[in-house]
């Protein structure tokens, strides 16, 4: 275990420029999450088959004990670029700080921000690269893996869904037809679990805001703010495929809370908060980086 302030001089990230030729800009994919370490596995598993791969790979993980780790460390060795394990001590739900140290620690201009209980279509860097503009909010979706083809799934080393596939929900979300996507742009909804932005977008309005504790609307509450600055918010609807593992949800206790505060923010016009991502990048709170 280390701390980032003083990584940068104990060591030299390798930013390898795999795909480099295809590249605008350099990419940090960032996957939250929180004990669930088969689903990881599949999630990294289909980021080591990405047709283009990102120059880093960080796991945000909100507090999740050694078997995250050990599944972290197993897949360093069969994704070919860094993979930075960011880790916080368990205190409850806290994914909007989890989220900030990610991009605080991130060293590419463009971040792909994903959940770790999501299998990736093979080209989902690559669309969102091609669809990447500055002031741009980039908002993808999801197909849903019904909870007996998860069980299946859980068993298997490796799975490469498809959206003719048996067991899945929303079956429209899995289907890839790029030219079709810069007809469908239009739309505001936003899905943290499948969203990009550059990072220094995010970083003027602070990130996110770590008042949200507890599930929900952390990724509304962000996409407020960016247009109430000016950014916009595109669909990349039949593009940047991704697959949802089942999983029993969260407690949703403090979702109409910060519902109220995202329309708060809407009439006030909010941009920036001050519990936010500054204090990481300032140096005044040590990130902990699992080696």
């Amino acid at each position: 275990m280390i701390r980032w302030n003083n990584y940068r001089n104990n060591k030299k990230q390798d930013l390898r420029k795999q795909g480099c030729s295809k590249k605008k800009y350099s990419v940090s994919l960032i996957i939250s999450t929180y004990n669930s370490d088969k689903m990881l596995r599949h999630c990294l598993h289909s980021v080591a088959r990405q047709t283009i791969l990102p120059n880093e790979v960080i796991v945000a993980d909100d507090g999740s004990t050694e078997e995250t780790k050990r599944c972290v460390d197993l897949m360093r060795t069969m994704i070919k670029c860094p993979v930075k394990h960011v880790w916080q001590r368990d205190d409850g739900f806290q994914l909007s700080k989890i989220r900030n140290k990610a991009i605080a620690i991130a060293e590419c201009d463009y971040i792909i921000q994903i959940d770790g209980d999501l299998i990736l279509d093979k080209h989902f860097v690559e669309d969102h690269l091609n669809h990447a503009k500055k002031r741009f909010l980039s908002a993808g979706s999801r197909c849903l893996l019904t909870k007996g083809k998860t069980n299946e799934v859980m068993g298997k080393e490796h799975y490469s869904p498809h959206w003719f596939s048996l067991g899945i929900k929303s079956r429209e979300n899995g289907v890839r037809i790029p030219f079709l996507t810069h007809f469908l742009k239009r739309g505001k909804r936003v899905l943290g679990c499948n969203m990009a932005f550059f990072r220094s977008d995010i970083v003027a309005i602070n990130g996110y805001n770590e008042n949200l504790t507890g599930w929900g609307h952390e990724d509304l509450e962000l996409k407020q703010r960016m247009i109430n600055s000016g950014m916009r918010v595109q669909r990349i609807k039949f593009c940047a495929v991704t697959f949802h593992l089942w999983h029993s949800e969260r407690s949703r206790n403090n979702e109409q809370s910060h519902f109220q505060l995202v329309e708060e923010e809407k009439k006030k016009k909010v941009t920036r908060i001050d519990n936010g991502i500054d204090k990481y990048i300032n140096s005044k709170e040590t990130i902990t980086i699992l080696e």
